[in-house]
């Protein structure tokens, strides 16, 4: 049967022929040459073509274009065979659900319709191509760099959540840089100098942003996060690279054992929260980290009592109390030592809060003179009293005395006030050990220990490092322990 079919097209072809060239009444012979090329061609394409059968046929049209699809012209038609003709039983009329397309020369395509019977070669650039994306393959992706200084500024969309929260984690830590920044005469107001205690926290949380903008590919991001540690460590630096150390004797000697007969003594400070602290947990301190001088703030009559039940007076035989006045901060401060007092003063220097027990003890061949202080808190108002009882302390610079100040000075290194009572003598035993931050307030909480107010503070003749803290039973301040070594 598809015999037939293609023998009745030939001979449809050839009477076409014969009728035009009847009409043109006696044309070239050329033009019937031409003719029979064209037949020739799609006996060609017919034998390469299966076709199905059909038993009625709808008028064909003059014209019936179907799109070609370009094919490779290295690539063989045997290896990608069309797909067979569909016949539509609305027409009647033969549609190739794939046009048989074959590669020609250049890159051109041989198109055969069936409709009209005909092959034309259609070049390469008019063939049907897939749209092509800017600058890439048909499937490429469309580009999305977008502006460069844009992409550095925010990084990649990923994290994008996360980033904003870093970003407003690092306001904060901008702002209290700034604030630490503002001349000691600026830092009075009512609720700076709690917001500067906590700097060295903001510090630590730059960073862990840093950590996570580099990671998240947040340039700017890093970038200031990165100012802001290096400025940090710049304020900090003492804290981990030590400027003095005591000996490994004078460690070793601590560790055995408290005696007046070296030049070594374990010294130790704490609040005792108006006397609420546990007196039996600050004599097995005493014991067990064989403290010889201790110093105590914001102390009742009360604790002394329980103090000297739960044996004190066994391991530290001396002590000094403050005057009681009625502007005590929260208590009298107290000294309690191992050795000999002497040169003892219950109010070292007139000033406006809990009075300053003083007094000289020999260590080694050096006199050294112990103080427990204990200025305003910068809260409720007193910011006044505050400075000026730390100017006051800071006055101690003036006489002539191998000073060891300890105690609750409700400041931290980052206050210029307490760096103005440093000066050019004295050295904070935390800032210059170089053993990172012992914060102490504060204790017993729920909250960490976060800000480092209690001091040892001393003079540039003496060496206090191997610091400590241990938390109290019943107070709100860690204990700061630190082992004093003299020149001889």
């Amino acid at each position: 049967m598809p015999e037939f079919d293609f023998q009745r097209k030939q001979a449809e072809a050839q009477a076409s022929a014969q009728a035009r060239d009847a009409q043109a009444g006696g044309a070239q012979d050329g033009s019937q040459a031409g003719m029979q090329s064209d037949v020739q061609s799609a006996t060609q394409v017919f034998q390469q073509t299966p076709m199905r059968d059909v038993t009625s046929h709808a008028p064909i049209p003059d014209e019936y274009v179907t799109a070609t699809m370009p094919m490779n012209p290295a690539s063989s038609p045997a290896s990608s065979p069309a797909s067979p003709p569909s016949f539509s039983p609305a027409t009647g009329v033969h549609a190739a659900s794939q046009p048989y397309a074959h590669a020609g020369q250049n890159g051109s395509a041989l198109q055969w319709n069936e409709v009209i019977g005909e092959t034309r070669t259609m070049p390469a650039a008019q063939s049907f191509q897939q749209p092509q994306q800017p600058g890439g393959s048909p499937s490429a992706p469309r580009s999305k760099k977008g502006n460069p200084v844009t992409r550095w500024i925010t990084g990649p969309s990923k994290h994008g959540f996360l980033s904003f929260w870093l970003w407003v984690l690092t306001l904060p830590c901008v702002g209290i840089m700034a604030l630490r920044m503002l001349p000691e005469s600026d830092q009075d107001g009512r609720a700076l100098p709690e917001i500067i205690a906590f700097v060295p926290i903001f510090g630590i949380l730059s960073a862990a942003i840093l950590v996570l903008a580099v990671l998240w590919r947040r340039w700017l991001l890093a970038a200031v996060s990165l100012v802001c540690v290096v400025i940090q460590i710049s304020w900090h630096i003492g804290f981990f690279v030590p400027s003095a150390s005591i000996s490994d004797s004078a460690r070793q000697a601590v560790q055995t054992a408290a005696s007046v007969d070296d030049n070594v003594a374990r010294i130790m400070t704490l609040n005792t929260k108006e006397g609420q602290a546990n007196a039996a947990s600050i004599v097995a301190t005493v014991r067990e980290q064989h403290v010889e001088v201790l110093a105590l703030q914001e102390v009742h009559q009360s604790l002394l009592e329980e103090l000297q039940t739960a044996g004190i007076y066994d391991v530290l035989p001396y002590m000094v109390t403050s005057v009681s006045t009625d502007s005590d901060n929260g208590g009298m401060n107290v000294l309690f030592t191992m050795a000999p007092m002497s040169n003892i003063s219950q109010s070292l220097l007139p000033i406006e809060t809990s009075q300053m027990p003083a007094c000289t003890i020999t260590i080694g061949s050096t006199q050294v003179r112990f103080v427990s202080a204990h200025p305003n808190s910068p809260t409720r108002g007193l910011q006044g009293l505050w400075s000026e009882g730390l100017s006051t302390i800071g006055s101690l610079k003036d006489y002539d005395w191998t000073y060891v100040i300890m105690g609750d000075f409700n400041s931290t290194w980052d206050h210029p006030r307490f760096r103005s009572l440093l000066g050019d003598r004295f050295v904070d035993a935390g800032e210059q050990s170089g053993e990172g931050f012992h914060f102490t307030y504060p204790s017993n909480s729920k909250i960490p220990s976060v800000i480092e107010i209690d001091h040892i503070i001393h003079d540039k003749g003496v060496t206090v490092a191997d610091l400590d803290t241990v938390e109290i039973a019943g107070t709100d301040h860690k204990a700061l322990l630190g082992t004093l070594e003299t020149d001889s």
